[in-house]
Protein backbone atom coordinates (compact mmCIF):
# COMPACT_ATOMS: atom_id res chain seq x y z
CA UNK A 1 0.00 0.00 0.00
CA UNK A 2 2.77 2.44 0.94
CA UNK A 3 4.68 1.56 -2.21
CA UNK A 4 1.66 2.43 -4.34
CA UNK A 5 1.23 5.74 -2.50
CA UNK A 6 4.91 6.57 -3.02
CA UNK A 7 4.67 5.79 -6.73
CA UNK A 8 1.58 7.99 -7.02
CA UNK A 9 3.36 10.81 -5.18
CA UNK A 10 6.36 10.55 -7.50
CA UNK A 11 4.03 10.59 -10.50
CA UNK A 12 2.23 13.67 -9.17
CA UNK A 13 5.57 15.40 -8.59
CA UNK A 14 6.66 14.66 -12.18
CA UNK A 15 3.37 15.94 -13.55
CA UNK A 16 3.58 19.09 -11.44
CA UNK A 17 7.09 19.73 -12.68
CA UNK A 18 5.96 19.26 -16.29
CA UNK A 19 3.06 21.69 -15.78
CA UNK A 20 5.44 24.25 -14.30
CA UNK A 21 7.76 23.87 -17.28
CA UNK A 22 4.91 24.35 -19.75
CA UNK A 23 3.64 27.37 -17.82
CA UNK A 24 7.09 28.91 -17.98
CA UNK A 25 7.14 28.53 -21.76
CA UNK A 26 3.65 29.97 -22.09
CA UNK A 27 4.73 33.08 -20.27
CA UNK A 28 6.89 34.07 -23.25
CA UNK A 29 3.97 36.06 -24.71
CA UNK A 30 3.73 38.05 -21.49
CA UNK A 31 7.47 38.66 -21.61
CA UNK A 32 7.11 40.04 -25.13
CA UNK A 33 4.42 42.45 -23.99
CA UNK A 34 6.58 43.48 -21.06
CA UNK A 35 9.59 44.13 -23.31
CA UNK A 36 7.48 46.26 -25.64
CA UNK A 37 6.26 48.20 -22.63
CA UNK A 38 9.85 48.66 -21.47
CA UNK A 39 10.75 50.04 -24.89
CA UNK A 40 7.88 52.51 -25.20
CA UNK A 41 7.23 53.52 -21.59
CA UNK A 42 10.26 55.77 -21.06
CA UNK A 43 9.51 57.68 -24.27
CA UNK A 44 5.89 58.04 -23.28
CA UNK A 45 6.79 59.43 -19.87
CA UNK A 46 9.30 61.85 -21.29
CA UNK A 47 6.87 62.93 -24.04
CA UNK A 48 4.21 63.70 -21.48
CA UNK A 49 6.69 65.74 -19.45
CA UNK A 50 7.89 67.74 -22.45
CA UNK A 51 4.64 67.81 -24.43
CA UNK A 52 3.51 71.25 -23.44
CA UNK A 53 6.53 73.07 -24.91
CA UNK A 54 7.74 70.95 -27.81
CA UNK A 55 5.34 71.97 -30.56
CA UNK A 56 3.64 75.23 -31.43
CA UNK A 57 0.61 74.39 -33.53
CA UNK A 58 -0.73 77.98 -33.47
CA UNK A 59 2.14 79.59 -35.30
CA UNK A 60 1.36 81.58 -38.45
CA UNK A 61 4.06 79.63 -40.30
CA UNK A 62 2.39 76.32 -39.42
CA UNK A 63 3.46 73.87 -36.76
CA UNK A 64 6.88 74.67 -35.40
CA UNK A 65 9.08 72.23 -33.51
CA UNK A 66 10.84 73.68 -30.51
CA UNK A 67 14.56 74.21 -30.75
CA UNK A 68 14.84 72.11 -27.57
CA UNK A 69 13.29 69.01 -29.18
CA UNK A 70 16.71 67.32 -29.16
CA UNK A 71 16.44 67.20 -25.36
CA UNK A 72 13.57 64.72 -25.74
CA UNK A 73 15.81 62.30 -27.65
CA UNK A 74 18.82 63.02 -25.45
CA UNK A 75 16.85 61.91 -22.40
CA UNK A 76 14.57 59.27 -23.92
CA UNK A 77 17.12 57.12 -25.75
CA UNK A 78 19.57 56.68 -22.83
CA UNK A 79 16.67 56.06 -20.46
CA UNK A 80 15.23 53.42 -22.78
CA UNK A 81 18.61 51.73 -23.21
CA UNK A 82 19.15 51.82 -19.44
CA UNK A 83 15.76 50.23 -18.75
CA UNK A 84 16.44 47.51 -21.34
CA UNK A 85 19.88 46.79 -19.86
CA UNK A 86 18.39 46.46 -16.39
CA UNK A 87 15.78 44.08 -17.79
CA UNK A 88 18.40 41.99 -19.63
CA UNK A 89 20.53 41.66 -16.47
CA UNK A 90 17.46 40.72 -14.44
CA UNK A 91 16.33 38.20 -17.09
CA UNK A 92 19.68 36.40 -17.21
CA UNK A 93 19.97 36.43 -13.42
CA UNK A 94 16.47 34.98 -13.00
CA UNK A 95 17.10 32.41 -15.78
CA UNK A 96 20.28 31.23 -14.07
CA UNK A 97 18.44 31.03 -10.76
CA UNK A 98 15.60 29.03 -12.37
CA UNK A 99 18.06 26.63 -14.03
CA UNK A 100 19.74 26.03 -10.67
CA UNK A 101 16.36 25.35 -9.07
CA UNK A 102 15.52 22.93 -11.91
CA UNK A 103 18.82 21.08 -11.44
CA UNK A 104 18.24 20.89 -7.69
CA UNK A 105 14.73 19.59 -8.29
CA UNK A 106 15.97 16.96 -10.75
CA UNK A 107 18.67 15.88 -8.32
CA UNK A 108 16.19 15.63 -5.46
CA UNK A 109 13.72 13.73 -7.66
CA UNK A 110 16.51 11.38 -8.72
CA UNK A 111 17.49 10.87 -5.10
CA UNK A 112 13.86 10.31 -4.17
CA UNK A 113 13.43 7.71 -6.91
CA UNK A 114 16.70 6.03 -5.87
CA UNK A 115 15.58 5.91 -2.21
CA UNK A 116 12.19 4.57 -3.28
CA UNK A 117 13.71 1.80 -5.42
CA UNK A 118 16.15 0.92 -2.63
CA UNK A 119 13.26 0.75 -0.16
CA UNK A 120 11.29 -1.48 -2.54
CA UNK A 121 14.31 -3.78 -2.94
CA UNK A 122 14.71 -4.02 0.83
CA UNK A 123 11.01 -4.81 1.27
CA UNK A 124 11.23 -7.53 -1.40
CA UNK A 125 14.25 -9.05 0.34
CA UNK A 126 12.39 -9.02 3.67
CA UNK A 127 9.41 -10.77 2.08
CA UNK A 128 11.69 -13.38 0.53
CA UNK A 129 13.38 -13.96 3.89
CA UNK A 130 10.01 -14.24 5.64
CA UNK A 131 8.84 -16.66 2.95
CA UNK A 132 11.95 -18.80 3.41
CA UNK A 133 11.68 -18.82 7.20
CA UNK A 134 7.95 -19.70 7.02
CA UNK A 135 8.62 -22.57 4.63
CA UNK A 136 11.38 -23.79 7.00
CA UNK A 137 9.05 -23.70 10.00
CA UNK A 138 6.37 -25.54 8.04
CA UNK A 139 8.86 -28.29 7.21
CA UNK A 140 9.89 -28.58 10.85
CA UNK A 141 6.24 -28.89 11.92
CA UNK A 142 5.52 -31.57 9.32
CA UNK A 143 8.50 -33.63 10.46
CA UNK A 144 7.30 -33.89 14.01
Amino acid sequence: MAQRDNKVNISVARDSRWIASVSRRDSSAMKTIAVLTLIFLPGTVIASIFSSNMFDFRSADGPVVSSKFWVYWAVTLPLTVGVLLVWIVWYYWSSAKQKKQDRDLEESMGALEWRQSKKEDEEEEEKEEEGQSESGSVREGSMR
